[in-house]
């Protein structure tokens, strides 16, 4: 039992379901937070995704503009 009384700054005891309450709050933001890795980790796949296709893009080009096979294509691509 509890014999002095709680700090002012305190919105509830934990008593009475407020213990619950904390337990809901807690498994709210630690699905917020996985939520929030899964995207963070999908958008820096992305951006490794279109750096490689970049690259590619460039490695073409070059490719294109040093050995040019047809003037359509090379014109498409620059």
């Amino acid at each position: 039992m509890q014999q002095s009384r709680p700090p002012k700054t305190a919105r509830e005891p934990l008593r009475n379901g407020g213990s619950s309450m904390l337990e809901s709050d807690l498994e709210n933001h630690q699905a917020q937070l996985s939520r929030f890795q899964l995207h963070v980790t999908s958008v820096t796949e992305d951006i490794v995704t279109m750096s490689k296709l970049s690259q590619h893009h460039l490695d073409l080009k070059k490719t294109l503009v040093s050995e040019p096979h047809s003037p359509d294509v090379h014109d498409k691509l620059i």
